[in-house]
């Protein structure tokens, strides 16, 4: 007799990537699939989600390439070679580590599930935010913004009179406001409820009368708060029309309109973003933004510089030539990487395409070691 047991489900691990990717472990897409690559590839593009790698599948279209690395593999072993290729977040186009079993939405209905998802993700969180910022830069931020004269006056009293929640509560209208206790008074009521503790269902009858005292008081202090929020933005639309909230008028800015100016500048020159955000407290984002939208409103015309056609501009071909010499003398391509501002896979773009075209053999540095 036939054992009635289904067959083992088989696994493949994938590469999508561009004619210009090298390296698996840095560039592209990393993924794993037990239906035949035709099928996932299908499912990728088919996808609602808004992440990174179906923001490459939305731009580069038919020019990525679908390429099969390991085949015939258990789901223990597909997992643990995805993991090898995508250690940690955001390698290639790779949004999460690699090596993480996907859950159906039924999973994250579990509480316990539910809370393990949370801590993992806060985690996460965390370790993002400490790579890419630190509490001194954070602290030195916020006072910045509190020197700016406009910003602190717009926030002092924001809380003051009126606007305090606890406005009222303690003055005038006060049973016992203007009595006050001697020190012998306060220590012995102090001895006399040492160790006493008012019971539950005590906190909750001082609670709900003190809700009740104050409830009208905080009605009208929060319909007050709340009409004063409606004219704010009210006003902000007009000046938003009006065109007043631009650049420095925009409110608390982190750059003024001169870096913005220089910024600009510096793109036109070839510049990449990434550099010129080093000099400035904003991210890539925001430079992009102040190169393609503030410059043209002042007079500076955006020149798009990256891309496939146009990267060879940026970097100048002496450059190439010592990342070339330099790679082929044993220096790593993550070291070169740092060095020149640029990504891993730009670094192997020009030593295995513009090297070789240029009389700089490529040699892979494992084959060397090896004497191959």
């Amino acid at each position: 007799m036939g054992s009635d047991a289904e067959p083992p489900t088989v696994f493949s691990l994938y590469w999508a990537r561009l004619p210009s990717h090298i390296d698996p472990y840095a560039a592209g897409y990393i993924g794993i699939t037990s239906v035949g690559l035709k099928e996932r590839k299908k499912a990728h593009f088919k996808s609602k989600k808004r992440h990174h790698f179906k923001n490459a599948l939305n731009k580069y279209k038919s020019k990525v390439i679908w390429e099969l690395l390991h085949e015939g593999l258990s789901q223990a072993e597909a997992l643990r070679l995805e993991g090898e290729y995508r250690p940690r977040n955001n390698i290639g186009w790779n949004s999460i580590q690699g090596g993480l079993l996907g859950v159906s939405a039924d999973w994250y209905g579990d509480d316990a599930n539910s809370e393990v998802h949370r801590l993992r993700t806060a985690e996460a969180t965390k370790i993002a935010i400490a790579q890419k910022d630190t509490p001194e830069a954070r602290s030195r931020r916020a006072k910045d913004i509190w020197d700016r004269p406009k910003y602190r006056e717009k926030r002092e009293g924001m809380f003051a009179g009126e606007n305090n929640p606890q406005f009222g509560k303690y003055g005038a209208e006060h049973p016992a406001w203007g009595h006050r206790k001697t020190e012998e008074v306060r220590r012995a009521i102090s001895e006399a409820n040492r160790g006493k503790s008012l019971s539950p269902e005590t906190r909750a009858k001082l609670s709900k009368a003190r809700v009740e005292k104050y409830a009208d008081q905080k009605a009208a202090r929060l319909a007050r708060l709340e009409k004063e929020r409606e004219q704010k933005k009210i006003h902000r639309k007009e000046l938003k029309r009006s065109g007043k909230l631009m650049g420095e008028v925009a409110g608390p800015s982190k750059v003024s309109d001169d870096d913005r100016r220089k910024i600009c500048t510096r793109r036109r020159n070839g510049e990449t973003y990434l550099a010129i955000s080093k000099d400035y407290p904003i991210g890539l984002t925001g430079i992009r933004a102040i190169c393609e939208a503030w410059g043209p409103r002042n007079g500076i015309p955006f020149e798009r510089k990256i891309g496939a056609s146009e990267l060879k501009k940026v970097t100048p071909d002496e450059i190439k030539r010592e990342i070339c010499n330099k790679y082929a003398e044993g220096q790593t391509a993550i070291s070169l990487a740092e060095e020149y501002n640029l990504s891993v896979s730009m670094i192997y773009r020009y030593i295995a395409e513009w090297g070789p075209d240029n009389g700089i053999p490529y040699v892979r540095q494992g084959r060397r070691a090896a004497g191959v």
